[in-house]
């Protein structure tokens, strides 16, 4: 749930970035496989339940990217700008989340063929949005399919769902797709260095999300094709992204009071993330990212990638709340983001709570489990 641009103040879940919905799901889902988990049925049924509400929404053209929890009509996950708008990022999120799902259960002899069957009428209306070069639009407005914003610079958002749908269906016209895509973004910004455009609440500039994203889709390209070029291209993204984080501590004043901060005297900051150009912000998102650095570390038997997924792993939990040790917040799971190491060091710029935290936290430490069990034992162990 998110409530960050409802003006009436009315709940509304939304399903991709900050919202992060069909991604929770997905989580409940595999939690509910665990045998000695005595929520077992209320996960699944939970987490059924969810994707099944979003199933109302049109994707073809897309009619939002959420639900208002109260009249049930569509809603935009950011509502603060002149046009109201649905992003390719909100869909690349909750969609490739999606398939993630209806994978894993299908691999246990379930499956659900009206999930994918929904999330395919979004890719059947995004391919023909795919320009001459490769690239898509950034968003459309709600409901009609008129782009907003051309700037294809975010198209690597597209690629994993594309990549997913394709090993789900034995469609190569999806995987044909996100390796165009693939290459668009490669020969015109990411060869140089410059990602541009992850999140949606900032303008499309040079941000972190951008080079995590980027990683994530071309280590789906490497993995599903085999071909090279992807792996050097995800290397490139990988480092970019880690430019990002803290790798040095930086103290809050002794004289403030502990308990007015949000970043607590005497918690290491190593690992935490700078999120944008143009403002001091910074999260722990990439803790969603530790699989893929792992997986690059597999990949090239380059140590510094395991000691940057050690990173994310571990110090992306400073300043998470645990038995004991809440930090005064509702209690453990909790967690803020966006604080400030600048001044006024040790404050949050976002008031609500996000379920992108707790989603990014799991899919760091699941998808580095299904990647291998090895070393996931020896990662949590040190």
């Amino acid at each position: 749930m998110s409530p960050i641009n409802d003006s009436k103040g009315e709940p509304y879940s939304v399903f991709g970035f900050t919202g992060k919905a069909i991604e929770t799901a997905n989580y409940m889902l595999q939690y509910a496989l665990d045998e000695n988990n005595p929520m077992s049925e209320t996960y699944r049924k939970k987490g059924e339940a969810i994707i099944e509400s979003f199933m109302q929404l049109k994707l073809s053209p897309p009619e939002g990217e959420g639900i208002n929890l109260l009249t049930g009509e569509p809603v935009v996950a950011i509502g603060r700008d002149r046009v109201k708008q649905v992003y390719l990022r909100s869909f690349g999120d909750g969609l490739k989340a999606l398939l993630k799902a209806v994978k894993r259960e299908r691999a246990l002899g379930i499956e659900h063929s009206e999930w994918l069957d929904w999330a395919r009428t979004f890719a059947d209306w995004l391919l023909p949005q795919q320009a001459a070069n490769g690239g898509f639009p950034r968003s459309w407005k709600p409901g009609t399919g008129e782009v907003v914003n051309h700037s294809p610079q975010s198209s690597y958002n597209a690629i994993p769902f594309l990549v997913l749908l394709t090993e789900l269906t034995g469609d190569n016209r999806y995987l044909e797709a996100a390796k165009r895509a693939g290459d668009y973004c490669w020969d015109t910004t990411h060869s140089k260095g410059i990602f541009i455009g992850g999140t949606i609440d900032n303008p499309n500039v040079l941000d972190k999300e951008a080079g995590t994203l980027s990683l994530e889709a071309y280590l789906s390209l490497f993995h599903h094709t085999s071909e090279r070029k992807w792996l050097d291209r995800a290397m490139v993204a990988g480092n970019y992204a880690e430019t990002w984080m803290y790798i040095w501590d930086i103290p809050i004043p002794t004289e403030e009071d502990d308990h007015d901060l949000y970043w607590k005297k005497g918690v290491s900051n190593i690992g935490l993330q700078l999120i944008s150009v143009g403002h001091s912000g910074a999260d722990q998102y990439m803790a969603f990212d530790v699989n893929e650095y792992a997986d690059l570390y597999l990949n090239t038997k380059d140590q510094h990638y395991y000691q940057v997924a050690m990173i994310l792993l571990h110090n992306t939990k400073a300043m998470l709340a645990l038995p004991g040790r809440e930090y005064d917040l509702k209690g453990p799971g909790w967690q803020h983001e966006h604080w400030s190491m600048a001044p006024v060091r040790g404050v949050k710029n976002m008031p609500e709570w996000l379920p992108w935290i707790g989603t990014s936290q799991l899919n760091g430490i699941f998808e580095l489990e299904d990647l291998d069990e090895d070393l996931y034992q020896k990662m949590i162990t040190k």
